[in-house]
């Protein structure tokens, strides 16, 4: 029973606009990470004509970068170092801000994925404040509104720090984390769980 980004953060603020008797089937929201342009077409060709609304991650710094700047960042920080820029699929690329905004159009949430997918348990305190703190701008400057979700890269408790979640916390409403899980009220909005669904499982999974 696929519900929308805003009946998602209703429900995870107490809000009772989305029940499970309503449906035999537990609310699913579905999220995607990193603003591939594959991301754009699921959208277009698959979400659109079943009416599903879905939540998109950015990370806004990847997506200003050039073509050759973005291949080398999507290695080291995406890949992190498993594959070199010229071995990426030359088709995997980032969604261009003219996408994002259509994707937002079309009546899909955008969320932040920090600026250039960093694991923020790793960064100084200046350091998050431009991952976590430039990206809420840049983002909010190119749509044109805020955002209130972040999930912040790799979503394990490893890449989170109390000082990345205090940041995260006093620009966003939720952040979403990797840790498997149901999310139901009186979980915090900062720490919400997520179910990782690869392309390959078996469809019973």
């Amino acid at each position: 029973s696929f519900i929308s980004p805003d009946d998602a953060a209703a429900a995870m603020r107490g809000e009772d606009t989305v029940s499970l008797e309503k449906s035999s089937r537990p609310p699913c929201l579905l999220s995607f990470d990193d603003g591939f342009v594959s991301n754009h077409a699921v959208a277009a060709k698959i979400l659109n004509t079943r009416k599903i609304e879905a939540l998109f991650f950015i990370p806004p710094g990847l997506v200003e970068m050039s073509a050759e700047q973005q291949r080398t960042a999507l290695a080291e920080n995406v890949f992190q170092g498993r594959v070199l820029p010229a071995q990426l699929d030359p088709d995997l690329r980032l969604m261009t801000w003219d996408q994002i905004i259509e994707l937002s159009q079309m009546g899909h949430a955008i969320g932040c994925h920090g600026q250039t997918h960093q694991r923020l348990s790793t960064l100084s305190s200046d350091m998050l404040e431009e991952e976590i703190g430039l990206a809420d701008s840049l983002l909010t400057d190119r749509l044109g509104q805020g955002c209130p979700w972040y999930a912040f890269a790799f979503g394990d408790i490893g890449s989170i720090s109390d000082a990345a979640l205090g940041k995260i916390a006093s620009l966003f409403n939720l952040c979403r984390s990797g840790v498997r899980g149901a999310n139901r009220p009186g979980i915090s909005p900062f720490a919400l769980r997520a179910d990782h669904l690869p392309l390959d499982a078996p469809f019973a999974y």
